[in-house]
């Protein structure tokens, strides 16, 4: 088994479930299409509010999709959605974290036509070894509106035992 293996999948071995990537980008599609209004409640549990445990680790190690909100990147005003995999800092380095982030513009129209949720950034993912923090940044055009940062977060802990978990922001962005 390797660190880029995945829990929450239809392969389970004792308390691990492996997933390939493709099943991964699946069971992050559904979440999207469903919406996770409540995604940082389990970190709220916690004392972490808009903070996700990974999957009930023992360290204590959290995702975190930001608000997107409008910056300045290459001199382009842009929507930009960014997202945190990461662990306190009184725990060992994590043998792998990962983090996958993608920014997604909602309610969008382009003359007449109209569409629900578009792939408004890149799907973009950043992984760690040896680390307690990742951060994925994905962006695309500015333009007045609801987006969303959907992310999913990925850890191997020193127990060698692989930990899942998925984060979505939602917010308006009317500074373009």
């Amino acid at each position: 088994m390797t660190a880029s293996n995945v829990l929450a999948g239809p392969h389970t071995f004792g308390d691990v479930t492996i997933v390939t990537p493709e099943e991964l980008e699946e069971i992050r599609d559904k979440l999207i299409k469903q919406g996770t209004p409540k995604a940082g409640m389990a970190g709220a549990a916690f004392g972490l509010p808009g903070k996700t445990i990974i999957q009930n680790n023992p360290y204590g190690c959290y995702g975190q999709s930001h608000n997107p909100h409008a910056t300045t990147r290459y001199n382009q005003r842009v929507a930009l959605g960014k997202a945190d995999s990461a662990c306190p800092s009184d725990q060992p380095n994590m043998p792998f974290l990962r983090v996958q982030t993608q920014l997604y513009k909602e309610h969008t129209c382009i003359g007449s036509i109209c569409f629900g949720v578009l792939e408004w950034g890149p799907s973009v993912t950043v992984d760690g070894t040896n680390t307690k923090f990742v951060r994925a940044e994905s962006y695309g055009a500015c333009l007045n509106g609801y987006y969303k940062t959907s992310s999913a977060h990925q850890m191997t802990g020193p127990n060698n035992k692989h930990y899942l978990a998925f984060t979505v922001k939602r917010a308006y962005v009317g500074n373009c």
